[in-house]
């Protein structure tokens, strides 16, 4: 299906929301996610949740990069940040910047987690794999101990494996905390023998990043003839853009920035129908 076309992703939409109202869905398996097309699925993801907050979207692959907050599924309320010294403990969830960490995909399938507030990296102290090593943030040096690969357990959870670590099986985990124990604000984690206890199982909580308006390349709040020039240039090499720049410039979401986005830009700016949400924000999952 060709998600690209308005039409269809509009179809896509309404078929979603239909089926949850009439079946009393509470959660969405989408095959292969990566492969679609990440910005009319983002807006098919807004779309539902937006309808439906509680509802649940899991796929087969993560993404390349993503925002998300890491729950703990002991006492899920409480989610992973760092405290005044950069040790990595619980709190509970109050929306803070602290609370949220930028996950990046890397070529091995390992991901590098920077945290939101300071960008500094998850990793682990030293490198050690021996139990209650501490995790904390660090400058990102690209070390192995800053590599964690997300493993799938039971009930849609999931754990995190360092890198460092994998000979030694080892995960992160709430400093030995099991089944039935009570969690605490500032409870440390740390790295732990896997025993695939709920102690050692989380739950990644994606959530949708705004990178300006569609069309907007140089975020500058609106879109104008600087954008079309700017996408131009960019094709015809005498710019580059950003990683946020492009996503903003590919207004007809292929991938590929060229004469159709001008186009569609400039249709835009004298009114003509596009058949794309030029101007309007755009976030991505």
């Amino acid at each position: 299906m060709n998600l690209d076309n308005p039409y269809l992703l509009k179809y896509f939409q309404q078929w979603a929301v239909w089926w949850i109202e009439y079946s009393g869905l509470d959660g969405f398996r989408v095959d292969t996610y990566f492969y679609n097309e990440k910005v009319p699925m983002s807006y098919w993801c807004k779309a539902v949740t937006d309808e439906y907050p509680w509802f649940n979207i899991v796929g087969e692959n993560y993404g390349e990069k993503f925002r998300a907050q890491i729950n703990t599924v002991l006492h899920g309320a409480f989610v992973l940040s760092p405290n005044e010294n950069g040790s990595i403990v619980v709190n509970a969830n109050d929306g803070a910047d602290d609370k949220f960490w930028d996950f990046e995909r890397q070529s091995d399938g390992s991901y590098k987690i920077k945290h939101v507030a300071t960008g500094k990296v998850l990793d682990v102290q030293g490198g050690l794999t021996k139990n209650y090593t501490d995790i904390a943030l660090y400058e990102d040096n690209g070390t192995a101990a800053q590599r964690w690969l997300i493993v799938a357990e039971p009930f849609n959870s999931i754990s995190l494996r360092p890198v460092c670590g994998l000979d030694a099986n080892v995960a992160l985990d709430l400093n030995g905390k099991g089944a039935g124990s009570q969690l605490s604000n500032g409870d440390n984690i740390s790295i732990y023998e896997y025993l695939g206890s709920d102690g050692q199982r989380f739950e990644i909580k994606k959530v949708a990043v705004n990178v300006g308006l569609l069309g907007d390349v140089n975020n500058d709040g609106t879109v104008s003839i600087m954008d079309a020039t700017t996408v131009q240039l960019s094709i015809a090499s005498l710019c580059t853009l950003t990683e946020n720049e492009t996503l903003r410039a590919d207004v007809d979401s292929d991938k590929d920035i060229d004469i159709i986005d001008v186009t569609a830009i400039q249709r835009y700016l004298v009114q003509y129908a596009v058949g794309y949400p030029i101007g309007q924000s755009l976030e991505i999952i």
